[in-house]
């Protein structure tokens, strides 16, 4: 599996060298194609249900579907320790006048538990802002949940900076249709 996507390839993990020691295995990050979808799906659930966003399994296969068709929307990097895939993050692209045109938006970012203090959530950190320089990106922006320390610490590290706002969202009812006519038309390439 790996063979074929070499092409798709960031580089090893940088950071990860006890990982390496200790486990034995090569780890690399790749960009999400549809061969990856059902990892993507998987971990992306888990991560979402773990902060109480309620989206169902369709409504985000088919978001997850039209990242992947069309890469003007942003991009996913996903990471594997040979053939199993220990971390995603999801990056969405838009306009700001903030930024002064193309940003990203760090939507999502997950490490499994299992692989946690190894090191992949900086490097996976790191895949993302270099690929968003790539997308010629003036900005990546994210949120955390206000409590959560350690992830504020790791994104601090890498040089983001607190704003002094909130974030609010009001979820549209035409955006919800337009993701269930989306998920009802499915895509082969994706089962």
């Amino acid at each position: 599996m790996h063979a074929q996507l070499a092409r798709q390839i960031l580089g090893p993990l940088t950071g990860s060298s006890s990982l390496e020691s200790s486990m034995q295995t090569k780890a690399n990050i790749l960009r999400g194609s549809s061969q990856h979808f059902g990892d993507i799906l998987r971990l992306l659930s888990i991560h979402l249900r773990e902060h109480h966003v309620e989206v169902s399994e369709p409504e985000l296969g088919a978001a997850v579907r039209g990242v992947i068709q069309d890469p003007g929307r942003g991009l996913i990097l996903v990471v594997y320790l040979d053939r199993r895939c220990a971390g995603v993050a999801y990056v969405s692209f838009v306009w700001t006048l903030e930024h002064g045109g193309r940003s990203a938006w760090l939507e999502e970012l997950y490490v499994d538990p299992e692989f946690r203090n190894t090191g992949i959530g900086t490097d996976l950190l790191r895949a993302a802002l270099t690929e968003c320089e790539s997308f010629g990106c003036a900005a990546l922006d994210l949120e955390i949940d206000a409590d959560h320390e350690r992830v504020r610490s790791l994104y601090e590290r890498q040089g983001f900076k607190a704003l002094p706002r909130r974030r609010l969202v009001r979820r549209l009812q035409v955006g919800a249709t337009l993701l269930r006519v989306a998920s009802d038309r499915g895509d082969e390439a994706f089962s």
